[in-house]
Parts: structure tokens; C-alpha cells; sequence
């Protein structure tokens, strides 16, 4: 018990410093990473959450969106009736309010400016609400991805000569995330939650066998979400594509029968509209609710059995809202969407105040072309090869040119110059 009040003094601490704009040293940041890990390792890894639930989708770095996300969570809470406990054995003067959980679906950080502060607030609540906070593993909560789109790149400005005790503690909080969460309403509907989506099965033994080995995975054991290290280990190779679907595919409509079929973004499936009925069916779900896709706020597909949540709002200077779900007793959804305007975006903080960002997608001597929104989006949402890396650099070290590739190092392709497929 006294541990768990050191913790819960230890995250309000670190809310109220992250409220004042004021930067953690590297040392409150390691020992909030190291104390929300023992917590997340006492977790199953598939979540089961009992309704009321706010479902909140990527953040990437935006400590607006957060914030905006938790404060309008907080006004729905306060003004909804749909949340009260209406059971009849109960008198109507001794009905309350239930407590509302809060799913993260992964995706806290790369990209945006504030990375660090999105997740050390999100692992700030988790030490005062151990019970009604919860985040689940994203494609991006990945040490391998977070090098190339922006995370380590903040942790080295910032922290500067104590970023290996960072990314130590950080390695090993990814690797013990849950990977997926079931939220079940008092109707007893049940909805599968996960950042990417659902895994390839080919019958219904084989979705129910490998549901069962999700149930009993050893998350701690386990970081196989970029392409390099997915190969090893080959005794668990089943599992960890198990894992792998779970975070990085995504639905996809006329797919002509087709149940999966390879995603461009060269990890995960894309699964069509009778994999999701298959899924629900085989597994007693009523939906699928999940992420990773840059919609404005939220989206439906699939007869509507799919929604998707995408909290970050002009994601990348594409101009898309933000949103989240709230999941009520009932089995009702309430749709939260918001317009980039109303965020406000002046969360910088001021040790950060000197820092330059540029993104990293194109050479120098390239011309620069003006995307539309929708080619943006469309980028954003393709393979990792094509994301856009913001990272961070001092501005006295001038303006910044993307990494030079090593000496001698052949581009692929190279023989057969012109020809990208």
C-alpha cells in the first residue's frame, strides 16, 4: 500500500510540473518511466475494462491535443446522465456517477514537439489512477521506429549525456505495454480495442487458437514490432505476427472476398469487411475499435463494426480534426471531435524554447512540392519508409541537413537507375 501512495504522490508531482510548463530533469523522467513499468507489468496483456470508457487514439507529441482530449473528457463526465448507474435494485437518491476509465491506444509519441511531456503525463496518471488509466502498445511505442521519426532525436537535445539511461528505461516500459484491451457496456457487449487492428487467422480454430496464446503472451518477454528484430527468435514466430497484426494493420473496403491480404506499409494486414465479421463472430465481440490511421477525429467502416480514433489534430499540417469515443452503460457511443483551431498550441516549454525542428523526408538539391491535404494524409498512412521525421536540434548548431548515409553504402535499386517501384 505504501508503495502505490509513493507512486500516486510521485505522478501528482509530476502533473502539477508538466502544468507549469516546466521541463522534467532526467532522472524524474527515468524514475516515472521505471515506477509506470512496474504497474504495466502487473497488467494481462489484453486489457478487460468495464464501461464507462474514454477511448483516446494517436497524440504524437501534441501536448495541446492531450490536453484538450482529458479537459473535454472531463466536461462530458460532468454533464452526462448516461453515466449514472441505473441498476433497479438501487433507490434513485443512491445513484451515482460510475468512474470513467481512460484507454490510450498507443501512439504517444514521434512526430510532434512534445513527446516526452504527452508521455510523461499519460504516465503520470497512471500512477494516481492505476485502476481507470490505461495504455495499450502502439506501432510506435518501438525504440527501432522511435529513432527514425523524431522520439530519440527529442530525448538527445534534451537530456543530452543521461539519453542512455533514458532510452534503457524506455526499452523496457514498450516491452511492457499490453498489447490490446477489451471494453464490455453493462448490456454485455464486448469491443475488441487495439492500436492497428485484428491478426490474419485462415478458420475458426485457427482465430481462436491464436486468441488464446494472446491471452497467455508474455509481453516482458517480447519487442518485435520493427522489421529487423520480428525475424529472430523463430520458435514464437506465430506469435509475434500475432503481435505485429495487433499494431500495425489496418481495414480496408473492397477486397474482393479477400479475408487479409500485405499492407503497404510492409508490417501488419490489411483485413477486409468479412474478416471483421468473422472476427466478431468467432470471438463474441460487437465491434472493433483502434487507431494508427490519420482520420478528422473519428471514422467508420466495415458496416460500421470498425471505428477508428485519431485524437492528434493537424497531424503533420494536414488540417484533420482530432477526436475520441466515449463508450457509455448502455452501448451507446458519443462521438468528441474537435477542429485544430480550438487546440491551443502554444505548449512550449521554455527549456525547449531554443530548439529548431525540420523535416526530414527529402534531399537537399529536391524541389520542394505542395502536397494537398489528402496526399498527405494518404503518405502518412503508407508504408514506414514514407513517414516524415521531425527531430530536434540546438540552433546553434545551425540549420540542420538530414542524416548522411555511411560511405560505400549502395542505395537499393541502384543498378537499375529511375525504376522505383
Amino acid at each position: 500500500m505504501w508503495q502505490m501512495d509513493r507512486m500516486a504522490a510521485e505522478g501528482k508531482a509530476i502533473l502539477a510540473k508538466l502544468e507549469l510548463r516546466q521541463l522534467l530533469t532526467g532522472d524524474e523522467f527515468c524514475e516515472l518511466v521505471n515506477s509506470a513499468y512496474t504497474i504495466f507489468c502487473s497488467e494481462p496483456p489484453v486489457l478487460h475494462i468495464p464501461s464507462p470508457v474514454c477511448v483516446i487514439g494517436d497524440i504524437h507529441g501534441s501536448f495541446g491535443d492531450l490536453l484538450h482530449a482529458l479537459d473535454r473528457k472531463d466536461h462530458i463526465t460532468e454533464n452526462s446522465t448516461s453515466l449514472e448507474d441505473t441498476s433497479p435494485e438501487e433507490n434513485e437518491s443512491e445513484k451515482t456517477p460510475d468512474v470513467i476509465s481512460t484507454l490510450f491506444l498507443g501512439d504517444l509519441v514521434d512526430r510532434g514537439a512534445n513527446s516526452i511531456e504527452c508521455l510523461a503525463y499519460v504516465l503520470a496518471l497512471k500512477l494516481v489512477s492505476p485502476k481507470t488509466t490505461f495504455l495499450i502498445r502502439g506501432n510506435h511505442e518501438d525504440m527501432g521506429i522511435n529513432e527514425s521519426y523524431g522520439f530519440c532525436s527529442e530525448i538527445k537535445a534534451t537530456y543530452g549525456d543521461s539519453d542512455r539511461f533514458v532510452f534503457s528505461a524506455l526499452s523496457k516500459l514498450w516491452s511492457g505495454l499490453p498489447v490490446a484491451a477489451v471494453i464490455e457496456d453493462r448490456v454485455g457487449n464486448r469491443h475488441f480495442c487495439a492500436h492497428g487492428g485484428i491478426f490474419e487467422f485462415t478458420s475458426a480454430t485457427d482465430l481462436q487458437d491464436n486468441w488464446k496464446q494472446l491471452l497467455e503472451f508474455k509481453k516482458r518477454e517480447n519487442s518485435w514490432t520493427t522489421m529487423e528484430s520480428f525475424t529472430t527468435r523463430a520458435g514464437k514466430k506465430k506469435m509475434r505476427h500475432v503481435v505485429i497484426d495487433i499494431l500495425w494493420s489496418d481495414p480496408k473496403q473492397h477486397m474482393h472476398k479477400k479475408l487479409f491480404q500485405e499492407s503497404e506499409r510492409g508490417l501488419g494486414k490489411y483485413w477486409s469487411e468479412a474478416a471483421t465479421v468473422a472476427w466478431c463472430n468467432g470471438l463474441n465481440f460487437a465491434g472493433i475499435i483502434r487507431a494508427h490511421e490519420t482520420v478528422d477525429g473519428i471514422s467508420s467502416c466495415h458496416n460500421k463494426k470498425v471505428k477508428t480514433v485519431f485524437s492528434c489534430s493537424d497531424y503533420c499540417s494536414m488540417g484533420n480534426s482530432g477526436g475520441f469515443l466515449f463508450l457509455n452503460n448502455d452501448g451507446s457511443f458519443l462521438e468528441e471531435i474537435w477542429n485544430p483551431d480550438t487546440v491551443d498550441r502554444v505548449q512550449q516549454f521554455s527549456e525547449k524554447a531554443n530548439q529548431n525542428m525540420y523535416f526530414q523526408g527529402q534531399d537537399d538539391d529536391e524541389e520542394e512540392e505542395v502536397d494537398s491535404p489528402s496526399k498527405k494524409r494518404k503518405r502518412a498512412n503508407s508504408e514506414p519508409s514514407r513517414e516524415v521525421t521531425i527531430v530536434k536540434i540546438p540552433r546553434r548548431m545551425g540549420v540542420a541537413t538530414p542524416p548522411r548515409k555511411k560511405a560505400g553504402a549502395k542505395k537499393a535499386g541502384a543498378k537499375k537507375k529511375g525504376k522505383r517501384k
